[in-house]
């Protein structure tokens, strides 16, 4: 997969309903929107919905302007992912909050020096589903016999 920023700014984030749209079963972002001073990353299956909440959060609480947000190409493995930009950022984390004290031109620069990797694991995440609502309705069916007997 490609591993391509792409940015929008927060004005018109109506690009982002079309990726949201178009986002695989089982797929996501994640992100990197200019929050006020800050850097706020996160992680999203529906990003048009995310940055629309934000963006609503972030005017009515405390009036913070959003800026530009950076999204990762889709792929299923995103909270392994945002984990991996926490860790690389953990010295500029604001406490204990999902806000970080850089800004977006550096996270920009320092992009590609993280390594991540941006998997497409929808087919096992599928064949776990299955296996697990099998295996549900095994134990209902039980539970539903010992009830009938």
């Amino acid at each position: 997969m490609m591993n391509e920023l792409q940015i929008f700014d927060t004005e018109d984030l109506t690009p982002l309903k079309t990726i949201e749209k178009n986002l695989k079963t089982y797929f996501g972002i994640v992100y990197f929107l200019e929050y006020g001073d800050a850097l706020k990353i996160g992680r999203s299956i529906k990003p048009y919905n995310r940055m629309m909440s934000l963006k609503r959060e972030a005017t009515k609480y405390n009036g913070t302007k959003l800026g530009r947000v950076a999204i990762s190409p889709p792929h299923t493995n995103i909270a392994e992912n945002e984990k991996v930009f926490h860790k690389y950022f953990e010295d500029k984390r604001i406490n204990d909050t999902e806000l970080f004290n850089i800004s977006f031109d550096d996270l920009l620069q320092a992009y590609s020096d993280i390594s991540v990797l941006y998997k497409d694991e929808s087919e096992e995440i599928e064949r776990q589903s299955e296996l697990f609502c099998e295996g549900m309705k095994s134990l209902l069916a039980s539970v539903h016999n010992s009830y009938t007997r």
